[in-house]
């Protein structure tokens, strides 16, 4: 299971991106796809499965693994 860090998240839109640590490839999860609780935090670390539809590659089974440097960022 792909693991990386949360870029950034906006709460009211239901939308993030996290940086797979595999690369600099980034993903985009959604508010449905997360396990324990919504927001996220830049910088907190994740788990996730990679999907990939006609959209394109997005995160999906998103778990928190750790906060790593994350920072609470108000919108």
């Amino acid at each position: 299971m792909p693991q990386g860090t949360v870029q950034w998240c906006d709460p009211l839109r239901g939308l993030g991106m996290v940086r797979e640590d595999s690369g600099d490839v980034d993903v985009c999860v959604e508010r449905l796809a997360m396990h324990g609780g919504w927001p996220l935090v830049a910088g907190e670390r994740v788990m996730f499965d990679l999907t990939l539809d006609a959209d394109g590659t997005r995160a999906d089974n998103v778990r928190r693994i750790g906060l790593g440097s994350a920072r609470q960022v108000t919108a």
